[in-house]
């Protein structure tokens, strides 16, 4: 059997060498270029036979005795221009045509090299599919009792490892299930055991609050003696004051009253009546003065027991405060020993749940990654059978090898002959390109002609109309 790698060098060399794409995209638009001006000579009025028969009608029609010599020779000058287009018109028309000829020639011989090559690309895949199954047939045939003896040590081992990987499965998930058995527990004995302590923390914290409260209060009312006895004592000193002020004016009054009167009874100017008059306001002053007078020490005692008052209110507020100063010191640091106690209880309880928590991760861990080995080495037993049912296959069906390696030799002979045939295709397309190529570029300058000759009309009709 020749070396598939043969058949796609001789292949790649035989489409190497086809024709060129340059061409061949002349050849398409020159073809359909001729589809498009096509209707230009099946229209035309005038044919070749037309222009050959024009002439021979009218000297048909001429007897042979109606002129003299000299008319025969002037006829036979006018016979020769036209004989001359018409053999230039038919000899253009063959030209064209043969051009049309060629080109239809040069397609037809490149799309049967296209599908040829086509069939022998196709040919090739299924050269090379059966070429790999025979080759592999052979191979395992070849190998059958290392493959059948690898495998089967493979698929021991694959096994082990699936039966030791599920048993470590099943033991790390029976672990895990133990521990959050015992989890669950650890975290109800934990509350049972932390809720008296975390009670007294809690109640002891309430009381701290209270205290704290009752401080404030304390605080607050203080502020509010000095406040008072602030109030007190400027009441007492502007009471007092006012009450020596009055006692004062009222002596001087009197004072007053009394040098008057005096002056008036060392005046005989004077009447009785103003005497009388004067006599009486003095009697008014001085009793006046005796009441300011006595005024000045009730008003002075007054205030001197409201300022005592002021200043007991304040001792006591102040004594409460110091009262309430300890009780709140007392209270926050008994809460503050037995937050103290319920937290370090509390972490070492988080300590030991954690611990186990993390015990717990790692069964899971493990149990995931013992499936893991488990899935592997199930692969691994899946594919060492699979190798092992078609060693089996292919070693006990011999007859389907040599039909095979028939069927490779056939497609190969198939495959040679469908080569050279596609070398002779292609052969025969550059030989036909290479005799048909004047004529194809006659048919191209002629078609070139045209365009140019319908330009010229088109630039004509408008040139006119404008």
């Amino acid at each position: 059997m020749q070396d598939s790698s043969q058949p796609n060098d001789m292949l790649d060399e035989s489409i190497d060498t086809s024709t060129t794409s340059t061409e061949q995209a002349v050849d398409e638009r020159v073809e359909q270029a001729m589809q498009n001006i096509s209707s230009l000579s099946d229209d035309s009025p005038e044919t070749d036979a037309d222009i050959d028969e024009a002439p021979e009608a009218e000297v048909e029609t001429l007897p042979d005795d109606a002129a003299p010599v000299e008319d025969d020779t002037e006829a036979a000058a006018e016979k020769k221009p036209l004989s001359v287009a018409s053999d230039a018109a038919r000899g253009a028309q063959e030209s064209l045509m043969a051009g049309i000829a060629a080109f239809k020639s040069v397609r037809e011989a490149s799309q049967m090299h296209s599908s040829a090559r086509e069939t022998l690309r196709s040919m090739k895949e299924s050269l090379e599919d059966h070429t790999l199954i025979l080759q592999h047939r052979i191979e395992v045939e070849q190998n059958y009792p290392q493959i059948v003896a690898e495998q089967n040590a493979e698929l021991q081992e694959a096994q082990k490892a699936l039966l030791d990987a599920n048993e470590r499965a099943q033991t790390a998930e029976a672990d895990r299930a133990e521990l959050e058995s015992k989890l669950t527990i650890m975290k109800n004995r934990h509350e049972d055991e932390l809720r008296p302590y975390r009670n007294v923390a809690e109640s002891t914290k309430g009381r701290a609050d209270d205290m704290a409260r009752a401080l404030a209060d304390a605080k607050r009312a203080v502020k509010s003696a000095e406040s008072n006895l602030t109030e007190k004592t400027r009441q007492r000193d502007q009471r007092i004051a006012a009450a020596n002020r009055a006692s004062d004016t009222a002596q001087e009054r009197v004072r007053k009253l009394q040098s008057e009167l005096d002056s008036m009874q060392n005046s005989e100017k004077d009447s009785p009546e103003a005497v009388t008059r004067v006599q009486n306001e003095l009697v008014s002053a001085q009793a006046h003065r005796d009441a300011a007078a006595a005024d000045v020490p009730v008003i002075t005692e007054e205030m001197r027991v409201a300022v005592e008052t002021a200043q007991t209110a304040l001792f006591d507020r102040r004594q409460a405060l110091t009262q309430a100063e300890h009780n709140a010191e007392a209270a926050k640091k008994e809460a503050n020993e037995h937050r103290a106690e319920y937290d370090k209880l509390l972490k070492k309880a988080q300590e030991e749940e954690r611990a186990l928590s993390e015990q717990i991760r790692l069964r899971v861990t493990a149990t995931e990654q013992a499936r893991k080995d488990a899935s592997e080495a199930q692969t691994r037993i899946d594919d060492a059978q699979d190798v092992l049912d078609d060693a089996e296959e292919i070693h006990a069906t011999p007859q389907e090898t040599i039909a095979l390696r028939e069927q490779v030799s056939r497609e190969q002979a198939d495959y040679d002959r469908q080569l050279d045939a596609v070398e002779e295709l292609a052969e025969n397309e550059r030989e036909l390109r290479r005799g048909t190529l004047k004529q194809r570029l006659i048919l191209i300058a002629g078609i070139v002609l045209v365009i140019a000759i319908v330009v010229a009309i088109i630039v004509a009709i408008v040139l006119s109309r404008n």
